[in-house]
């Protein structure tokens, strides 16, 4: 019996932690800053306003209760694509994304 109770409770905590919609978008969003060339600085803050604007609209969440996706989806298609995993409240960006998104900056 205390197995499963300990099981259940395990699992309400890892719910409870699970990342919000604006976590993961944060989280592209200081991937995204961090890849600005040091000697466009200058630039940042209007990078980041704009940034901050587009990315609502292209990253979205996708809430499964103990974890979540991290979904990159351009407005007009089907279907996004996975680019992370939230968990206990921290999202993980997956490589094959930030070095594509490196590869473009």
């Amino acid at each position: 019996m205390k197995p499963t109770l300990l099981g259940i409770a395990l699992l309400v905590l890892i719910a409870l932690t699970n990342p919000p919609t604006h976590a993961h978008i944060q989280e592209v969003e200081n991937l995204i800053m961090a890849e600005i060339p040091a000697e466009a600085a200058p630039l940042a803050n209007i990078g980041r306003a704009m940034i901050s604007g587009m990315l609502p609209k292209v990253i979205s969440r996708e809430n499964y209760l103990i974890f979540s996706f991290t979904i990159f989806k351009i407005v007009d298609a089907k279907h996004g694509q996975i680019i992370g995993v939230g968990l206990l409240n921290n999202v993980f960006i997956f490589d094959s994304f930030k070095s594509d998104l490196a590869s473009r900056l």
